[in-house]
């Protein structure tokens, strides 16, 4: 298991074995070779949505220049205990409510 700083959260994110396997699998631009893109849009994202009112997941993007594309890291959301869902690039932003967004 592997844990993450996030600023927004303010409390650490784990990423689980199980999760970090179906990322090397399915989102191989990511991980193993580019957990600190994960890191960094984490602690730094540019933009933090919630898809649907209610939801306990929020996604964070942080573009990078080297890729031309953004990273998403869904972060699942409970009082003391968060971890990450997924993580993967894409050009696309999701459609949802903006939380927090880099002016």
């Amino acid at each position: 298991m592997e844990t993450f700083h996030c600023s927004y959260l303010g409390d650490p994110v784990k990423l689980n074995d199980e999760r970090g396997r179906h990322i090397a699998e399915k989102h191989p631009q990511l991980l193993p070779n580019r957990p600190d893109y994960i890191a960094a849009t984490l602690a730094d994202p540019d933009l933090i949505l919630r898809k649907t009112a209610g939801d306990d997941t929020i996604l964070f993007y942080r573009w990078f220049y080297d890729l031309d594309k953004y990273a998403m890291v869904a972060v699942v959301n409970h009082p003391g205990r968060n971890w990450i869902i997924t993580a993967f690039v894409t050009r696309r932003l999701q459609r949802g409510e903006t939380i927090w967004q880099r002016r």
